[in-house]
């Protein structure tokens, strides 16, 4: 029988023995750089002005999936400065369910409020790919929910703003939400537009200047 336990170890009784092995390397990575807290990765509960970064089709699911990030203020580019941070926690919703059709035209139309010139519904039927780089207003909450180990983790909700009511300030703030459903109280908006009037086309990595977390 050949004797494969490694260098300096003993086999375990009753157990597999484990085969013996020179060193070799795995690959460098800094493992002090990773941050393992997921909430490091989520944008704090407020409401902000944002921009469409990548847009995708979920056919099994019947929804559009928006991958969002912070336009302007002391969090802009929230996402774009953290690469590592898993989509979900930075993705819009778009459901064209049959139960869920108003609600998408709404949520269009809110976009289209932030673009002056953009038409978000025959966008919608010819080219989603043009949703890329277009603004929008929107909040953000958290639900708890255990994870797959069991933890406790939050889920964004994001809920779209219609411009007029961004700027005005005429929304809340949904409060979080805990692992027994209770909701925190709703904050009150504050009032947030854009530095420029949105007539010229910005790219999905232009980050531009005002928004507020709560």
């Amino acid at each position: 029988m050949i004797d494969s336990t490694p260098f300096g170890a003993s086999a375990p009784a009753g157990g597999p023995t484990p085969a013996k092995m020179s060193k070799f390397g795995l690959g460098i990575i800094d493992f002090g750089a990773i941050e393992t807290d997921p909430k490091a990765n989520l944008l704090p509960r407020g409401a902000y002005l944002g921009i469409i970064t990548e847009v995708r089709a979920n056919a099994e699911k019947r929804r559009a999936e928006f991958i969002i990030d912070v336009a302007e203020g002391p969090q802009g580019g929230f996402f774009e400065k953290r690469p590592d941070a898993p989509s979900y926690v930075h993705m819009l919703y778009l459901s064209f369910e049959p139960e869920r059709i108003q609600r998408l035209k709404l949520d269009l139309a809110a976009i289209g409020s932030y673009n002056p010139g953009f038409n978000p519904f025959e966008t919608w039927n010819s080219d989603a790919s043009d949703y890329v780089g277009k603004r929008l207003g929107f909040t953000v909450n958290y639900k708890e929910k255990h994870d797959s180990r069991g933890e406790v983790g939050s889920m964004p909700n994001f809920t779209l703003i219609p411009a007029d009511a961004m700027a005005t300030g005429s929304y809340r703030i949904p409060g979080d939400i805990d692992l027994g459903g209770t909701r925190a109280p709703y904050s009150p908006g504050i009032p947030l537009s854009f530095t420029d009037d949105g007539d010229e086309e910005h790219d999905a990595d232009d980050l531009w200047g005002d928004g507020c977390d709560d």
